[in-house]
């Protein structure tokens, strides 16, 4: 096939070839993609001229334009095009594996399969949150069901200025140094638009949370991608100082991490915070999962650290808090100047989350004690262990459970990607997992080293029978695939 460009010449990076006979032929490797996923390429001048390249002429543009708007792997068709002097590209195309959210979430919906590809509980949630939204929602008082401010409700404030309190013993004024957003996503949204400026460069943690990129690219910062490494996904001092140059302004940390349920240590901790600080960078801390840490484990604020106060907004979700995913009620706390800074720009964007839930939440946090905290991560922690022994008898590696709502097992001994053990295990075991290249970079030069093509990912966050039901399907006969 012919790939042709809308400028005479092509914009990638060229490899000379000394082929073609005087021609001047050289051959090159270009991404096929959907047209927005160029323009972001071109924004992170992955094409020195700034020059877009056009797929209107691709057999495969209606198929990309398709897929629009899914999360994608990585990159996967490429053409191997060279040129010749009428300004045509000879292309030779190389189909690489490939994955996406609407394959995966199908394969979770086909009948008899136990879901566990994503992260949402199948119980109804916190009861006192559930009980004091219906309260609100039937309450005469129509400020209930009217617009909050821009911060958030007075009630929700203060209840979080009780919970930082007695969960942390740490001060946190409620007029000044916390705000309300509609969702986690609003809020990391918000953030990066109101505190990256363009060209700033920002220190992700990979893998991530599929958002952080995006959100990154809109506010025109350009991504600089930390690999953690299987087995433990620890953050390690040389990695990160490696990362950092002159143009970098914030680094991103989540604990308890999604996907991987590594938990943050103390000296981890202490490896961020003492780069932060030695080259000013903002810290933002996505510690929704918070209240799920398991065994042993303690969920420590990267924020209570000497001298990151000032340079550190977190974020909180009673998405995850209360297992109500459905509620889009998260909040960030911070220091004033960044706080108030992140209130202007959620101004613009929703306003204001949904107001009787924001007076339900308030309700939640302070019947919240710390023993109640844990009967949900107790729950998930058993769910993590069982379904980890399952998981080990057939074949696969369990790594570091720690936290969070998921598990991360290598299928390599299987014989299959990890794509491919996730359509295997669907289809023949009735369970339904995700590969975790989904959660990388679309750079990633070495995934056959670190075995990102084999890891998958399980949720638990489930009642225990859902897990129960999954361990006796892997575990029946074949429990591994026949290669």
């Amino acid at each position: 096939m012919v790939c042709r460009v809308r400028n005479q010449h092509c914009n990638a990076q060229h490899m000379k070839t000394g082929e073609g006979k005087g021609e001047g032929m050289e051959e090159v490797r270009v991404e096929e993609m959907e047209e927005a996923r160029v323009e972001e390429m071109v924004e992170a001048r992955v094409f020195p001229d700034k020059r877009q390249h056009s797929l209107h002429n691709s057999p495969r543009t209606e198929d990309i334009r398709h897929h629009t708007g899914t999360m994608r792997q990585e990159c996967r068709h490429w053409h191997t095009c060279r040129h010749t002097k009428e300004g045509k590209m000879e292309v030779k195309e190389e189909v690489k594996e490939e994955v996406s959210w609407e394959e995966i979430i199908a394969l979770g919906q086909e009948d008899g399969v136990t879901d566990l590809s994503q992260g949402y509980p199948d119980f109804p949630g916190d009861e006192v949150a559930r009980t004091l939204a219906a309260e609100h929602v039937l309450s005469q008082n129509y400020g209930s069901n009217q617009y909050a401010p821009i911060n958030g409700v007075k009630e929700l404030r203060e209840a979080l200025q009780r919970f930082y309190k007695r969960f942390y013993n740490v001060d946190v004024d409620a007029e000044k140094e916390v705000t309300v957003v509609t969702s986690g996503t609003e809020g990391l949204y918000v953030a990066k638009q109101t505190l990256l400026d363009e060209g700033d460069e920002v220190v992700i943690f990979e893998p991530f949370f599929p958002w952080y990129l995006p959100h990154t690219q809109q506010a025109k910062a350009t991504p600089k991608l930390v690999r953690l490494k299987a087995p433990d996904f620890r953050i390690t001092r040389d990695a990160l100082e490696a990362a950092v140059t002159p143009q970098t302004k914030m680094i991103v940390l989540n604990s308890p991490h999604n996907p991987t349920g590594h938990v943050l240590s103390r000296e981890e901790l202490e490896i961020v915070a003492d780069i932060a600080k030695t080259n000013d960078l903002i810290v933002l801390s996505d510690e929704v999962y918070e209240t799920v840490v398991f065994d042993e484990k303690e969920h420590l604020r990267i924020a209570d650290i000497d001298g990151m106060f000032e340079r550190t907004i977190t974020l909180g979700s009673a998405s995850k808090m209360f297992s109500l995913t459905g509620w889009r009620v998260a909040w960030w706390s911070g220091p004033e100047h960044l706080i108030k800074k992140i209130q202007g720009k959620h101004k613009y964007c929703s306003y204001c989350a949904p107001t009787p839930l924001q007076h339900a939440v308030a309700g939640a946090l302070d019947a919240l004690q710390v023993h109640k905290a844990k009967e949900v991560a107790q729950l998930f922690q058993n769910n993590a262990h069982k379904l980890a022994s399952a998981l080990e008898k057939c074949g696969l590696d369990v790594y570091a459970i720690e936290g969070g709502y998921f598990v991360i097992a290598d299928a390599s001994k299987t014989g299959l990607t990890a794509l491919e053990y996730c359509r295997w295990v669907a289809k023949t075991k009735k369970v339904a997992c995700v590969p975790l290249s989904i959660f990388y970079g679309p750079s990633s030069t070495s995934d056959k080293e670190d075995n990102v093509r084999s890891l998958v990912r399980f949720a638990i966050c489930k009642v225990e029978s859902t897990i129960d039901e999954a361990c006796e399907k892997l575990l029946a006969a074949p429990t591994t695939p026949n290669k």
